[in-house]
């Protein structure tokens, strides 16, 4: 009995996880604006306003169960790098290694 209610137990715990780089629910991991922070080291704030002045697009929006958050895939990863790599040559200084 006891080891049904531990499986169990194990079994949620890991379709809902919080990794020190993503979020993860079933085995899918999805990047945050907090992965984010740490990655570029760009403040939430200033995330939000490159979003809304239309500099990067919008990131996509999951539904999970009753949670609901947005995340970025690689192709916007990859273009936000883009990005900052071009804000950072034109401002006269060398680009990101990440």
């Amino acid at each position: 009995m006891v080891d049904i209610v531990r499986l169990n137990y194990i079994e949620r715990v890991t379709t809902y996880n919080v990794t020190k780089k993503m979020l993860v629910f079933g085995g899918n991991s999805y990047r945050t604006i907090a992965d984010l922070n740490k990655q570029f080291k760009v403040s939430e704030k200033t995330l939000k306003n490159m979003i809304k002045r239309g500099e990067i697009r919008e990131p996509k929006v999951e539904v999970i169960g009753t949670r609901r958050f947005r995340y970025f895939d690689d192709a916007w990863i990859e273009e936000f790098r883009r990005l900052l790599a071009e804000k950072n040559h034109n401002d006269g200084h060398a680009p990101s290694s990440q």
